[in-house]
C-alpha cells in the first residue's frame, strides 16, 4: 500500500489538532495515527508503519503540521512496541475496534438528530454533515450509506426582494426606532417581532397577531401608520412560503450594498482585501445584528470583492508558537497556561465553542472577533458595578457596538426595570379608558395589561396584551362589577412590579333587545329575550302604554300573556347596577311588536298524479298565514312532527326538503318513492304541523288499453322509465279504492312478461257487467325490500258502454 499524504493530512492530521487524545498510543487509536489497518499482519504492519514515519518526518517543516508531526515521530518506539508486537497489536486491535464502534454509534445518533431537525436534507448541507460526521468518528463509507437512506433535495438559490421594498423596510424600522426611543435599533423584521433571526414561521405569525392587536387600540399617529405598514410586509412577505429565505437573502444584499464602497475604494487603492481589513469587515457585519454568521459574513466579502476584482487575505495561526493574550510574551505550545505570568494561554469563542489562543484577534474556526467580545465583557463588567439607571443607560449603549448582543441584553435583564406611574382608570360609553406614565427606564419598554374583577369575595384577573403606549381602551369590560386595572412594565425578560388603579364601574347597556308572538297554554303571548350584561346588573322589562306594566324577568327572557292579536306593544328593558354607591341605572332600550294570529293547522290534504310523474297536492287554507309542504323521503321516514305541534322552522329547513308554499296546491317535481308530506301553517314567527299523508310516488304508465276477447280481456300499457313491475287491479263493481283493495282481484306483472306475454290477460265473463281496471306502478323501497305499488294508479273501463 502507498500512503496517499493528501487525504492523510484531510482524515488524520487535521483530525489530531482537534483530538490529540488519540494519539496516545496506549488510549488512542494508534491504527488511525500509523495508517495501519487493525487485521494487518507483521510484515504488513512494519510496511505500513515505516512509510508513516517517513511522511511525519516530511511534515515537520509545514507551518500548519510541524509542531504535531515532530510529536509523532518522538513517539515512534511507542508505536511500534504496539503494532510491531502480534500480541499486543491484536489487545490493542480490540479496544480499537470497540471504541470505534461506540464512536460511530454516538456519531450516528448525532446524525439522526440533526437530520430530523432539518426533514430533508438540503445538497448544500451534505459536505458539512459529513465533516461533523468525521468529527464524530464516522468513517466515509458508513457516512454515504447513512445519507444514501435519506431525502436529499436539491437547493434552491432565493432571490432578494426589490431594491425600493429593501430601502423602505429599512427607513421604516430606522424612523420607528427613533419614534420610539428605541436606541439600539430594530436591525430586522425579526427583532421588531422580539424573535430570533431563524424564529419558524408559526412563531412569527402569532408574533405579528399579537403585536398587530396592540397596534390596533393605539392612538392614530406616525407610529402606528409605521408599524401598521411593516406588518402588513410582515404579513405579505415574509408570511409567504418563500418569505423567509427571500428575506434572509435581501438581509445578504443590503449586507452586499453596505460594504461595497469600502471594498470597491480597497481595490482600487491596493487591489486586496488584507486579513486586518477582512477581521473588521467581518466583525462588522456580524455586529450589525442582521442575524448573520462570520462564515456568512465571509461569503458576503468573498461575493463583493470578486466583484470587484480584489484579492482576500485572511490571517492563519501558527499552533506549535503561542502568544499571551496578557503580556504578550510568545512562548510553545506546552502548557495550559503562561510560564510568564500565569495567565490561560486558550479561551473558548463565545460563537462555535471552540477552543482559541488567547491573544488571537479572530476565531480561527468561524471567523468571530474575540477582541471583540473580550471588550464587551469587560464593559459589562464595569456597567454592573454601576446603580441600576445608570447601568441600565450604559448596557443600552452598548447594544449598538457589542459583536453579539444577546449578551448585553442577558446582562440588561438581569438589571430591575422601572414600574409605570399614575395608573387611572376611567369609564366612558362602552368602555375604560386606562391610562399611565411611562416606566423611567430607558431602552425599549413595553406594557402588559390586565384586568381584575372582585365578585362574591372573590379576585379573578384577566390579561388584556401588551403595548408600548401609555394608554388601553377596554372595550370587553363587564358592566356592574368593581374593576380595578394592573399595569407593569416590561423589556425582554425583565418585569416590573405590578402598579393598579382606582376601581371602575361600567354601565353597561342592555343588548339583543328583541320580540316575538308565541304560543302559551294555547294563546297567543309575547316573548321578549335580551343579552343578560351579566355582572351585578338587574334587568327589568316593561311595557308601555297609559301604564307602566312590570313583565316578570329572568336569564334573559320575559314572556307577556296578556295579549290579544293584532295589539300593537311596546317594550322596555333596563339595567340597574348597585355598587357601592347609589344605584345606577342606564336609560334602556325599546322594541316595538304587533301581536300574531296563532296558526290553525291544515286538517287533511289529498294528491293525485301528474302525467309527467310529479305530484299535486291540495288542503283548504287555514284562516291566517300561509302553508308550507315539507317531505321527508325513505322506507324509515317519519312525519316531521305530529299535528298540532308547533315546530322550529330553522330545524325544519335542517331535517326536511321543503316541496314549496302555496294557498290551496303545490306541485312536488321531486316525488320519488316513499315520501311523508306535513302541511305546516306559518304565521309570523309561529308554525303548526298538520295532518300528514305517506305516499308511494313512481311516475304512471301509459298507453293503457285493453282487447276484449269474450271469455277474457288483454290489457296492454308501458311502464314509465325506470320501472320494471306493475300491479294490476281490477274489479266488477268499481274501480279499486287502491292496490291493496280486499274486493279487488290482482296480478303483478314485470315489464319483461308484458312484452313476452303481449299482456295481462284477465278472465272476465262476457256477462254483461263492465270490468274496472286499475294499474299502480311498483317501487322498491330498498335493495333487499320486494316492489311495493305506488299510491295512485292509471285506470280503464272495458264493456261500459254496454
Amino acid at each position: 500500500m502507498t500512503l496517499d499524504t493528501n487525504a492523510y493530512r484531510k482524515n488524520v492530521l487535521a483530525r489530531l489538532l482537534n483530538e490529540p487524545g488519540l494519539a496516545d498510543p496506549q488510549t488512542g487509536d494508534p491504527f488511525l495515527v500509523c495508517a495501519v489497518d487493525p487485521d494487518a499482519d507483521d510484515a504488513t504492519a512494519a510496511k505500513q508503519l515505516d512509510e508513516v514515519l517517513a511522511f511525519w518526518n516530511k511534515e515537520r517543516n509545514h507551518p500548519r503540521y510541524r509542531g504535531l508531526a515532530a510529536q509523532l515521530v518522538g513517539r515512534r518506539a511507542e508505536y511500534e512496541s504496539i503494532l510491531l508486537n502480534s500480541g499486543a497489536r491484536k489487545a490493542a486491535a480490540q479496544r480499537v475496534t470497540q471504541a470505534r464502534e461506540s464512536a460511530q454509534a454516538e456519531g450516528l445518533a448525532v446524525l439522526d438528530d440533526l437530520a430530523h431537525r432539518l426533514g430533508d436534507i438540503p445538497r448544500s448541507k451534505l459536505d458539512a454533515l459529513k465533516r461533523i460526521a468525521a468529527h464524530h468518528g464516522v468513517d466515509a463509507t458508513t457516512f454515504a450509506g447513512w445519507s444514501a437512506r435519506r431525502r436529499i433535495v436539491e437547493d434552491t438559490e432565493a432571490v432578494p426582494w426589490d431594491d425600493a421594498v429593501r430601502r423602505q423596510i429599512r427607513r421604516s424600522l430606522d424612523e420607528l426606532a427613533t419614534l420610539e426611543h428605541h436606541r439600539p435599533g430594530f436591525p430586522t423584521l425579526y427583532s421588531l417581532l422580539n424573535l430570533e433571526n431563524d424564529a419558524p414561521v408559526e412563531r412569527i405569525r402569532q408574533a405579528a397577531d399579537e403585536l398587530n392587536q396592540i397596534n390596533a387600540g393605539a392612538r392614530r399617529d406616525r407610529r402606528k401608520t409605521l408599524l401598521g405598514d411593516l406588518l402588513a410586509t410582515i404579513k405579505t412577505r415574509l408570511l409567504a412560503a418563500d418569505g423567509p429565505a427571500r428575506y434572509k437573502a435581501s438581509l445578504k444584499a443590503d449586507a452586499r450594498d453596505l460594504i461595497r464602497p469600502e471594498i470597491e475604494m480597497l481595490a482600487v487603492v491596493t487591489g486586496e482585501i488584507s486579513a486586518e481589513d477582512h477581521q473588521t469587515l467581518v466583525t462588522a457585519l456580524v455586529g450589525n445584528d442582521w442575524g448573520f454568521s462570520a462564515a456568512d459574513a465571509r461569503e458576503i466579502i468573498r461575493q463583493v470583492a470578486a466583484q470587484a476584482g480584489a484579492a482576500v487575505s485572511v490571517a492563519v495561526h501558527t499552533r506549535d508558537i503561542i502568544v499571551c493574550g496578557l503580556c504578550e510574551r510568545p512562548q510553545t505550545e506546552t502548557a495550559p497556561t503562561c510560564r510568564y505570568c500565569g495567565t490561560a494561554l486558550h479561551l473558548t469563542c463565545p460563537s462555535c465553542g471552540q477552543q482559541q489562543p488567547s491573544a488571537a484577534m479572530l476565531c480561527g474556526n468561524c471567523g468571530t472577533s474575540l477582541a471583540a467580545y473580550r471588550r464587551t465583557y469587560d464593559a459589562i463588567r464595569m456597567a454592573q458595578e454601576l446603580p441600576p439607571t445608570e447601568a441600565e443607560t450604559e448596557l443600552t449603549k452598548l447594544l449598538t457596538t457589542a459583536p453579539d448582543a444577546r449578551i448585553v441584553r442577558d446582562a440588561l435583564n438581569r438589571l430591575p426595570l422601572a414600574p409605570p406611574t399614575a395608573v387611572t382608570a376611567l369609564a366612558e360609553a362602552d368602555a375604560v379608558r386606562v391610562r399611565w406614565q411611562p416606566s423611567a427606564s430607558t431602552g425599549e419598554v413595553a406594557y402588559r395589561l390586565a384586568r381584575q374583577i372582585t365578585a362574591a369575595g372573590q379576585e379573578a384577573t384577566r390579561g388584556l396584551g401588551r403595548t408600548t403606549a401609555t394608554d388601553f381602551e377596554d372595550a370587553g369590560a363587564p358592566g356592574g362589577l368593581p374593576l380595578r386595572y394592573q399595569v407593569t412594565a416590561v423589556a425582554g425578560d425583565r418585569s416590573s412590579v405590578p402598579v393598579h388603579s382606582d376601581e371602575v364601574l361600567v354601565a353597561r347597556e342592555i343588548e339583543g333587545l328583541a320580540a316575538r308572538t308565541v304560543r302559551v297554554d294555547g294563546a297567543p303571548a309575547v316573548r321578549i329575550s335580551y343579552r343578560d350584561p351579566g355582572g351585578a346588573g338587574l334587568v327589568a322589562v316593561e311595557r308601555l302604554g297609559d301604564t307602566v306594566t312590570p313583565i316578570k324577568a329572568a336569564s334573559g327572557v320575559a314572556t307577556d300573556t296578556s295579549v290579544r292579536p293584532g295589539d300593537t306593544v311596546t317594550y322596555r328593558a333596563r339595567v340597574t347596577y348597585r355598587g357601592a354607591g347609589e344605584p345606577i341605572a342606564t336609560e334602556g332600550r325599546t322594541v316595538e311588536l304587533t301581536v300574531d294570529a296563532l296558526p290553525v293547522p291544515v286538517p287533511e290534504i289529498w294528491f293525485s298524479p301528474q302525467a309527467d310523474g310529479s305530484v299535486r297536492l291540495s288542503f283548504d287554507h287555514p284562516p291566517a298565514g300561509q302553508v308550507s309542504i315539507y317531505a321527508t323521503t325513505g322506507p324509515t321516514a317519519t312525519p316531521v312532527a305530529a299535528w298540532g305541534t308547533d315546530v322550529d322552522l330553522q330545524s325544519l329547513r335542517r331535517q326536511a326538503r321543503l316541496v314549496g308554499t302555496g294557498t290551496r296546491r303545490i306541485i312536488d317535481r321531486a316525488a320519488s318513492g316513499r315520501v311523508i308530506y306535513t302541511p305546516v301553517t306559518i304565521v309570523g314567527d309561529l308554525a303548526v304541523a298538520g295532518n300528514s299523508r305517506t305516499v308511494i310516488a313512481a311516475p304512471p304508465v301509459t298507453g293503457l288499453s285493453g282487447r276484449d276477447q269474450g271469455n277474457q280481456i288483454v290489457v296492454m300499457f308501458t311502464m314509465p322509465m325506470g320501472v320494471t313491475e306493475a300491479a294490476v287491479r281490477w274489479r266488477r263493481d268499481q274501480f279499486p279504492e287502491s292496490a291493496d283493495d280486499p274486493a279487488a282481484t290482482g296480478e303483478n306483472i314485470t315489464n319483461t312478461k308484458l312484452e313476452i306475454a303481449g299482456g295481462l290477460t284477465i278472465p272476465a265473463p262476457d256477462d254483461g257487467r263492465p270490468v274496472f281496471i286499475a294499474v299502480y306502478p311498483t317501487v322498491r323501497l330498498s335493495t333487499s325490500g320486494r316492489p311495493v305499488p305506488a299510491s295512485v294508479s292509471t285506470t280503464l273501463v272495458m264493456r261500459g258502454g254496454r
